[in-house]
Formats: structure tokens, sequence, C-alpha cells
């Protein structure tokens, strides 16, 4: 007898019918969503990352200020930054771990001058878990009129920025 004719049997059990069973193989995942912790943030004093406008000169306090974190519905929150009476609230947006805030912008007119100087805020910040974050401000200044011209005695150009980065932990 042939050697081949010893392995035929094998190779027909090699090729026969197979069945998956993926049943011990599969494991289920449930992944939860991150979701930050709401309320009360303690925020470090921002440090100046970048300054077109020549604000960087100014003394620092060394002191932070507070933020409250709210859930407003799935994946929206509203991130209030400042004390009470002088305080912004920034309406956000959580993707995986990073909050995107919409920008707010303020206007103010000199009763005594042509000029119109507006300020746009904007908002990001990146969570390293639910009770940290590192987050970034940004500043974006113009203004429009005849006696905007006059900022540049004070070192000012216009349109000019600040961006600032900040840290917060929850209270």
């Amino acid at each position: 007898m042939k050697a081949w004719t010893l392995l035929l049997p094998l190779a027909l059990v090699a090729c026969g019918d197979k069945t998956d069973d993926t049943a011990s193989e599969s494991e289920e995942t449930t992944e939860t969503a991150f979701a930050p912790q709401e309320g009360g943030w303690d925020v470090t004093e921002p440090v100046v990352t970048e300054d077109t406008c020549g604000m960087g000169e100014e003394e620092t306090t060394g002191e932070g200020t507070v933020a409250t974190l709210t859930m407003t519905g799935d994946a929206a929150y509203s991130l209030t930054i400042g004390e009470e009476g002088d305080s912004m609230t920034f309406t956000c947006t959580l993707a995986g771990m990073d909050l995107t805030c919409d920008p707010i912008s303020e206007s103010e007119s000199e009763p005594e001058a042509d000029m119109t100087f507006t300020t746009t805020f904007s908002v990001s910040t990146t969570f390293s878990s639910e009770t940290e974050l590192v987050g970034n401000l940004g500043m974006d200044m113009t203004c429009e009129g005849a006696d905007c011209a006059m900022l540049e005695e004070f070192g000012m150009t216009m349109p000019c920025g600040v961006a600032f980065e900040f840290t917060a932990t929850a209270q």
C-alpha cells in the first residue's frame, strides 16, 4: 500500500464540512461614553501662549478662578467661567474627551470716540479624566471706526488676538 493512500482519510477529514464556532470567541463589549464630572471646577490662572495684541506684559495675580460645568442634553454642556457677576457662559459640545464651545462676541462703543471694539472669546478643552482638563481660551479683538488708530499709541494693532492655556480640576 502506498503512503498516500494512508493519508487519504486525513485529507478527507480536513476537507470535510467546517462549522465556525464563534460563540466562545466573541465577547460582548459595552463601552460607556465619557462623561466629565458636573459642577464646580477650580481653574488655574491662564498662561499666555500667543499674543499679537501686546497684552502679555500685564502682571499676573497668581490666582485662578472657578468654572461650572452643566450637562444640558446628549453631549451638550454649558460652561460658565468666572465668579458671579463677572462670568461668561459658553454653549459646548462633547465629542469623545474634547469639549468645544461656541464663541461669544462682545462689542463696546466708546461714547467720545468713533470706535467699536469687539472681542470674541473661544474655549476648548481636553479632558484627561472625569475630573481633570487642559483648556485653551482665545480672545480675538477687532476695532471699527475712524478713531481705532489711537489704539496703536498703546501698542495694539487691530485685528489682534491672545491665546491662553489653563488647567482645571473638579471640586
